[in-house]
């Protein structure tokens, strides 16, 4: 390779190492504290402060218990997770579901009619909205608010390792010069790889 052709590759991979590293900064640093938030669960809220409030709804008649927590949801304007396992029809046929997202809990209470929506809404702290999205909290079926953080959270994570890569080259390019660099690098990468395989073979 020429090494006007070498320069200019070289100053190519610089920029995008720089404007990469700044575009996924933010997103490695807030996914670096709220793995802290993980490890520490204790310093994540538990209780929440709650409103009720109701709302009229005209959901389909006859249709199924999805298809009415889809409607219903869509009517509230609400997103987020639905968990099957809190979804249940009482003995006076009215039918209890949840939603879930990073921001609030709804705990939703439908009349018998299908007409009315007592709601439950607890919001949470701006902590449990970072763990929440941490964790790539979803809506069923995903809203734009969502859309766009998974847009942004793959994008930063594909930047992060297009970072990394050329990090690494750069590394091995300028770097490692003597043989116990060499040695400390490789030791490096063979624990991680073998601690990595350990888990999934034996652990």
């Amino acid at each position: 390779m020429k090494k006007k052709t070498r320069k200019k590759i070289y100053k190519y991979l610089d920029q995008v190492h720089i404007y990469g590293g700044l575009y996924c900064a933010a997103y490695l640093v807030f996914m670096g504290l709220t793995g802290l938030l993980f490890s520490h669960n204790s310093l994540i809220p538990t209780k929440f402060s709650s409103t009720t409030w109701q709302q009229a709804v005209s959901p389909a008649p006859g249709i199924s218990h999805d298809s009415l927590i889809t409607e219903v949801s869509r009517e509230l304007d609400l997103f987020g997770h639905r968990p099957f396992w809190l979804q249940w029809a009482d003995s006076t046929g009215g039918f209890h579901f949840q939603i879930m997202n990073p921001a609030a809990n709804y705990d939703i209470n439908l009349t018998a009619a299908r007409d009315t929506a007592f709601v439950k809404e607890s919001r949470k702290s701006i902590v449990n909205v970072m763990v929440g999205l941490h964790s790539s909290s979803t809506g069923e079926p995903p809203s734009w608010i969502t859309r766009i953080w998974h847009l942004y959270a793959e994008s930063a994570a594909i930047a992060a390792i297009v970072v990394l890569l050329i990090s690494i080259y750069f590394w091995f390019r300028k770097s490692i010069k003597s043989k116990g660099e060499w040695l400390m690098v490789s030791g490096a990468a063979l624990f991680s790889i073998s601690y990595i395989l350990f888990i999934w073979l034996i652990g």
